[in-house]
């Protein structure tokens, strides 16, 4: 007992010792109130020079380092491919578009990851599967999404919303009988039904926002998936959603105004009728 209290007292006075050291060491460099005040102002001052510089080495490192030779590979449509062409026209990233089709198609699928499009081909020959994750990977040379880790937090959370309400819709995507499709939409859209809260919800945390975009004040490619939705009710892509049921949402009815004016979405090909529902 005596030899654990002994050691125990060491340690105290140790600590004590090195607590006082350690004070003296800051104060050496500190100096004296006045110096204190001028050092963390220099310390704050050069903080902030690094991470300025961070961001303007991850802003050239977006310019000069944008992919090369990148193929989207997908169908002749809009569909989930639609908003990474439009990042990578925003972001002046080249690219091509390789088209399947359901002549091809048979052929080209095993060789797909998860045999689904979109995918994009790399200039080293790697393919690259689905869609949101394509999207982010062209976003961040396009300045659609932040390095900040918040701001990367909320847009992430705005894709996943979305993707919510997506997949409210797929039973009624894959339905082929058109009259039962447009009954699972009528349903869908009644008052208190899943995807007229979904849309309701997504409208608030938009506006919570607190900017005319889908995250705040800059566009991200948040806003390229959200005016996909907004597309296909307003051009009644959705049979058995009416194209003005957008009415009911002013917000989403700018928002769509606003991005459609956009040239990015000017697109090589016509739009068919009917969709593949095969996508990632």
């Amino acid at each position: 007992y005596r030899i654990a209290s002994h050691r125990i007292a060491s340690h105290r006075v140790a600590a004590h010792n090195r607590t006082i050291t350690h004070r003296i060491m800051l104060e050496g460099v500190l100096g004296t109130e006045g110096g204190k005040s001028d050092t963390l102002k220099a310390i704050a001052a050069g903080a902030l020079a690094g991470a300025l510089a961070v961001g303007a080495i991850i802003k050239l490192r977006n310019v000069l380092g944008k992919p090369k030779d990148l193929k989207i590979i997908y169908f002749k449509i809009h569909g989930k491919a639609r908003p990474i062409r439009a990042a990578c026209k925003i972001g002046g990233i080249n690219f091509t578009n390789t088209f399947v089709d359901k002549d091809n198609w048979e052929k080209v699928k095993p060789h797909m990851p998860f045999g689904q499009v979109p995918c994009i081909e790399l200039s080293d020959g790697q393919l690259v599967s689905q869609s949101n994750a394509i999207l982010r990977f062209v976003g961040k040379y396009s300045n659609l999404y932040p390095s900040d880790p918040y701001k990367a937090l909320k847009v992430d959370e705005f894709i996943d919303a979305c993707e919510a309400g997506l997949q409210l819709l797929m039973p009624s995507l894959l339905e082929k009988d058109l009259d039962k499709k447009i009954k699972m939409r009528k349903e869908l859209i009644k008052a208190d039904a899943p995807f007229r809260k979904w849309l309701t919800n997504l409208q608030k945390l938009f506006i919570r926002q607190d900017g005319p975009y889908a995250t705040g004040r800059q566009m991200t490619i948040a806003d390229l998936i959200l005016v996909g939705i907004e597309f296909n009710i307003k051009t009644g892509f959705l049979d058995g959603i009416p194209a003005d049921f957008l009415k009911l949402y002013p917000e989403f009815e700018k928002h769509s105004e606003d991005m459609e004016a956009m040239t990015c979405w000017d697109m090589e090909y016509e739009e068919p009728e009917a969709q593949n529902p095969a996508q990632a």
